[in-house]
């Protein structure tokens, strides 16, 4: 029996061939073993390490994007790979296709969406865009796998609901009910943001059904499936629940709305918050008239959707995020444009040329961003060769092994886990009996520019912002460490008792540099 691929089959898997050996050429093959300090690649590595090795995460995590990976590299050692190659290969082949898969979605919510059975040039072009989000060949793919997963399953997440509102048959519930579950146990970051993205619809549907009686109720209804929502990240990670309300409570201060209202800013500092805070409201207000002008043109259920959709983009960018969170949240946004425009080309009555225009400069931009991504590889390629070869200096001249502890910065903590061997933490999770629990403790220290410790003069970790700031510095040397290896670009110490200028708590954690 022969299977017969349509010709916009033929035109899709085309799209996804093509989004994934660009990601093949670019982070797999040819890709050095040492790709930068900050690379969170290497985290990945090491979850996926520990399951193979020890059968479980080196660190606490949603699970379900290091299983995957595992399970990848079982089977490439099967078939007689190396433990660390397996990995290496098991996870990138993961970072490749991922995002390559996001037209998928975006192909099935056009064709539902327009109802129609051959898709126009102009389609074709988002989806192609669709594969080329901005920052998603290397810096998602590498840097931020979880969001990258996040970011295809949220695609998949506005089919489902789009689907939903369409036709609420069981079957659906259950196809939507799957897709968030996966996200709950792939990413917390997405898991909150499909909360919000459930609380923007639900705002639509009073907003466009204000009038009627099981709207309210249906508002209501909402409060205990957030409640619900919330108990579940509770349980599922209990430290990442709790900066939630850090971020409510706090992250304002270091927002664009707080900076403005909080600090004395200069010109320059005052026009960046102020854009913070503007460019977000106005492409929303542009929208939200788009809408306006439209609505009378589409289904209710399409309505609500859109609306939705609308008031999800200026969610995720609200001016009172901490500004680290407002960045996280703002990854998710391109997909977010992309399903608008998908609405704006159905139902405008603009002219042809400026939806042509729309289309291309869609995809365009992607690709345009893609090539600067790709290009930005290999500027740093030579610098990160001189690291890894200063890395393997100092493995072939330190007697390291796995009961060492290495305290780093963030980022640098994962290398010396990878290719050092050891063990390997952040100063805010060191504890005084750590001395007793490693045979020996070393501080790294990598060097860009110079070593950076500044700002953190007289701050303890008991404050959220402080310890995060602790995190993203080198570690003062104290006065009784000993220095075993030196270069351009890091610098180890060891250090064999506890420094009388640390600072402790009552338990023994320690929070913060004294005198």
């Amino acid at each position: 029996m022969q299977i017969k691929l349509s010709v916009q089959g033929r035109i899709l898997g085309f799209i996804i061939l093509i989004a994934f050996l660009a990601r093949v050429f670019i982070i797999w093959v040819g890709r050095p073993e040492f790709i930068g300090w900050f690379n969170h690649t290497y985290y990945y590595f090491v979850q996926v390490k520990g399951i193979l090795t020890n059968g479980n995460l080196a660190f606490d995590d949603m699970p379900f994007l290091f299983y995957l990976y595992a399970l990848t590299a079982k089977l490439l050692m099967i078939f007689g790979m190396d433990l660390n190659a397996a990995v290496v290969d098991g996870s990138r082949f993961w970072m490749c296709l991922i995002p390559a898969l996001i037209p998928v979605p975006v192909y099935y919510f056009l064709k539902n969406n327009l109802k129609i059975d051959q898709l126009k040039w102009q389609h074709w072009l988002l989806i192609a865009a669709s594969g080329f989000l901005p920052l998603s060949l290397t810096h998602l793919t590498e840097t931020s796998q979880k969001n990258m997963l996040g970011m295809l399953l949220l695609a998949i997440l506005f089919y489902q609901v789009f689907l939903f509102l369409k036709n609420r048959s069981n079957q659906r519930f259950y196809a939507l009910a799957g897709t968030l579950f996966i996200i709950i146990l792939s990413h917390f970051g997405t898991a909150i943001v499909s909360l919000i993205f459930g609380c923007s619809l639900l705002l639509s549907y009073f907003i466009l059904n204000k009038e009627e009686k099981k709207s309210s109720r249906i508002l209501m209804w909402g409060i205990p499936f957030i409640a619900i929502a919330l108990i579940s990240f509770y349980f599922m990670d209990e430290e990442r629940f709790y900066r939630i309300f850090f971020y409510l409570s706090e992250g304002w201060k270091s927002s664009f709305l707080g900076a403005i209202f909080l600090k004395d800013l200069d010109g320059n500092g005052l026009v960046f918050n102020l854009l913070g805070i503007l460019i977000p409201a106005c492409l929303t207000l542009l929208f939200y008239r788009i809408f306006k002008s439209i609505k009378e043109r589409m289904p209710h259920e399409e309505q609500i959707f859109f609306l939705g959709m609308i008031l999800f983009f200026y969610f995720l960018l609200l001016p009172f995020y901490d500004q680290l969170l407002f960045a996280r949240f703002a990854l998710f946004e391109s997909i977010v444009v992309l399903i608008i425009l998908i609405f704006i080309l159905k139902y405008s009555h603009w002219k042809q040329w400026l939806k042509n225009a729309i289309a291309i400069s869609s995809f365009g931009i992607c690709l345009l961003l893609a090539i600067g991504e790709g290009t930005s590889l290999k500027i740093f390629q030579g610098r990160n060769e001189a690291i890894f070869e200063d890395l393997l200096s100092l493995k072939n001249s330190v007697p390291l092994s796995e009961n060492d502890l290495i305290l780093t910065k963030n980022g640098a903590e994962h290398i010396s886990n990878w290719f050092l061997h050891t063990k390997s933490a952040l100063i805010t999770s060191f504890k005084k009996s750590d001395f007793k629990n490693y045979q020996n403790i070393y501080i790294l220290n990598p060097i860009e520019g110079s070593l950076n410790f500044e700002g953190i003069e007289g701050k303890t970790t008991s404050n959220e912002k402080d310890k995060y700031l602790f995190m993203m510095r080198n570690i003062p040397i104290p006065e009784n460490a000993q220095s075993v290896f030196e270069s351009d670009l890091m610098t180890l110490h060891k250090i064999s008792n506890a420094p009388t200028e640390w600072l402790y708590d009552e338990d023994g954690n320690w929070m913060g540099y004294g005198e």
